[in-house]
């Protein structure tokens, strides 16, 4: 009986010693994975310290990107302005010259009539003044076409910038966004 006592005895020592080792590695289960918590937490604060920073870099960014676009905005409609009144400037020296040759060229049929019956060399120096003065006429003719045309662009580049000002708005705007 003794002997029976004592493998009682020794088995409970075992269950025990076995109860406390398998306690002993629940606990430090649970310390790994506390620290795992820990570890995981630390690392999200991590992430959402870049985040917040990344964000901060793209306003900033976004800022900037809406500053340069208005300053070349602004310079381009400055431009534009100082083309434009260039634009006015050689329409009214040209619509001068117009009629400042339309004047001529009535004086000079007014001279020629009055002139008719002078003799033949004045009359043909008459007629090649009134063909010189019609090729003048007609170069500015031509002048004031290349000036229109020349109108027609300045307004097509107005365009164009304003429409690309219009989409890098939209793709600085777009790009806040994401």
């Amino acid at each position: 009986a003794s002997d029976e006592r004592a493998l009682l005895a020794d088995a409970r020592d075992e269950e025990t010693l076995a109860a406390l080792r398998e306690a002993h590695t629940q606990r430090k289960s649970a310390e790994a994975d506390r620290k795992n918590a820990d570890d995981v937490a630390l690392a999200q604060r991590a992430v959402d310290a870049a985040l917040a920073a990344q964000k901060c870099a793209i306003d900033e960014a976004d800022a900037q990107s809406r500053r340069e676009l208005a300053e070349t905005a602004a310079a381009a409609r400055d431009e534009l302005a100082v083309a434009r009144k260039a634009l006015d400037a050689d329409r009214e020296a040209l619509a001068a010259r117009c009629r400042e040759a339309d004047q001529q060229t009535q004086r000079d049929a007014a001279w020629h009539k009055a002139t008719t019956k002078a003799t033949k060399a004045r009359e043909a120096a008459s007629v090649e003044e009134a063909e010189r003065l019609e090729t003048q006429r007609q170069a500015l003719e031509t002048e004031a076409s290349r000036l229109v045309e020349r109108e027609r662009a300045l307004e097509a580049e107005s365009e164009k910038l304003r429409v690309a000002t219009e989409d890098l708005a939209a793709e600085v705007d777009e790009a806040a966004r994401v």
